[in-house]
């Protein structure tokens, strides 16, 4: 579930800028003060996060293996995604990373996967065509562990790019 926090910004009109000018002032910092706006990842598959940028990234989990759902849209032509994990001291264990590609109904479109161990990167590339434009689930698998700490950084480039630069 998702956590919603709420900000609360008091602004004093001045009466050359007008209550509107002071509203956006507010809306805009409200947005910028509240995380779960911005950064929220979604662990629900029925309210995935819309995907804004082409890059996902962060650190895995020690403990609890977690998964992320994200949505677009891809149009017609290729889509490429990357995944590329970097371990930290994982004490002789390794990792494993899966990204899948889903219709929303759970159909698998493609699957990657990646496997990194200390001192081993892993950078694993797969793409697949589209015929049509297509309503795409990114489903995010991080696993976890007691010593396995890592970096992960997705990259998703094609012809869904055209909806987050507004064309």
């Amino acid at each position: 579930m998702l956590e919603t926090r709420t900000s609360v910004v008091t602004l004093e009109c001045n009466p050359k800028f007008g209550r509107l000018a002071a509203a956006l002032i507010a809306a805009s910092l409200a947005i910028g003060l509240n995380p779960s706006m911005t950064d929220a990842q979604s662990t629900d598959r029925y309210s995935p996060t819309p995907l804004t940028t082409t890059t996902l990234s962060g650190r895995g989990l020690e403990g609890q293996d977690q998964v992320y759902y994200y949505r677009f849209t891809a149009k017609p032509g290729e889509v490429k995604v990357t995944l590329d994990l970097q371990a930290d001291n994982v004490n002789g264990n390794s990792i494993t990373t899966e990204v899948s590609l889903q219709t929303p109904d759970g159909n698998e479109l493609q699957s990657l996967s990646g496997f990194a161990t200390q001192g081993e990167a892993s950078h694993t590339v797969k793409k697949i065509q589209f015929a049509s434009q297509t309503p795409t689930i990114l489903v995010l698998t991080l696993t976890g562990g007691s010593t396995a700490g890592y970096t992960y950084q997705i990259k998703i480039d094609g012809q869904w790019l055209e909806q987050i630069r507004g064309k």
